[in-house]
C-alpha cells in the first residue's frame, strides 16, 4: 500500500492519526473531476508532520521569546557542551552561513558563548551559558511533549517501528544525496572539486 495520505483538492489540510490538521503550503493543482484526490508524497509527508510538531513547540518557545532553531541550538549542547560550528550546524540542520548569525545572536542575549578548544586553543567551540542551560531546563519536557503526542496516537509500538522506518530512510536519503556527487581531476594547482550532476 503507497505510503501517503489523501486530501480533497477543494482543501488545504490534511489529517494524520491524532486529528492534528497539517496547513500545506503548496498550492493544489485542481481538477475538474468533481471528488478527485490528491496524493501526498512521502517527502511531503515528513515535511508535513515536522512543521505540525514545530508549531506545537513554538506555542512554549514563544512564552521564552525562543525559536525553534535556537532550542535546537540549546538541546544539542546540552547534550554535549563545548563543540564546534561544523558539527552543531549538522545537528541543528543549518548551514553554516545561518547558523553562524543564530549563533552571534545568542551570544548577544547571553545563552551560549564562544570559547577555546581545551584539547586545541586554535580551535573555538559553542558552549551553553548557565542562562541558556536554565532556559532549556525550563523547556526540556517539549520533546517528552511531543513523543506523547505521537505515542498517544500511533502507539509505543508503532512508534518504535516509525523511529526505525525514519532511520533508514535517512540514511537510504543520505547515500543517495553522496551518488548524485562525482569527483573531477585535481585543477592545475591541485584542487580538487565536486561536481553536483543535474
Amino acid at each position: 500500500m503507497p505510503m501517503h495520505l489523501y486530501f480533497a483538492r477543494e482543501g488545504r489540510y490534511c489529517l494524520i492519526p491524532g486529528g492534528m490538521k497539517l496547513y500545506i503550503r503548496e498550492n493544489i493543482e485542481k481538477s475538474n473531476l468533481p471528488g478527485r484526490h490528491t496524493a501526498l508524497r512521502i517527502p511531503d509527508l515528513i515535511c508535513c508532520v515536522n512543521q505540525a510538531l514545530e508549531r506545537n513547540a513554538e506555542v512554549q518557545l514563544k512564552q521564552r521569546s525562543l525559536s525553534i532553531e535556537q532550542f535546537r541550538v540549546l538541546t544539542a549542547l546540552n547534550d554535549s557542551n563545548g563543540i564546534s560550528m561544523g558539527t552543531l550546524a549538522t545537528r541543528v540542520f543549518m548551514d553554516s552561513p545561518t547558523l553562524t548569525k543564530l549563533i552571534d545572536r545568542m551570544v548577544a542575549s547571553a545563552d551560549v558563548y564562544r570559547g577555546p578548544d581545551p584539547r586545541d586553543r586554535r580551535k573555538v567551540l559553542v558552549f551553553i551559558s548557565n542562562k541558556g542551560l536554565t532556559t532549556y531546563e525550563a523547556l526540556s519536557d517539549i520533546h517528552d511533549q511531543l513523543s506523547d503526542t505521537l505515542s498517544g496516537a500511533l502507539g509505543s509500538q508503532k512508534l518504535e517501528m516509525l523511529e526505525s522506518l525514519l532511520t533508514q530512510a535517512l540514511q537510504a536519503a543520505s547515500g543517495a544525496d553522496a551518488r548524485y556527487a562525482t569527483p573531477v581531476q585535481p585543477g592545475p594547482q591541485g584542487a580538487s572539486k565536486t561536481h553536483r550532476l543535474s
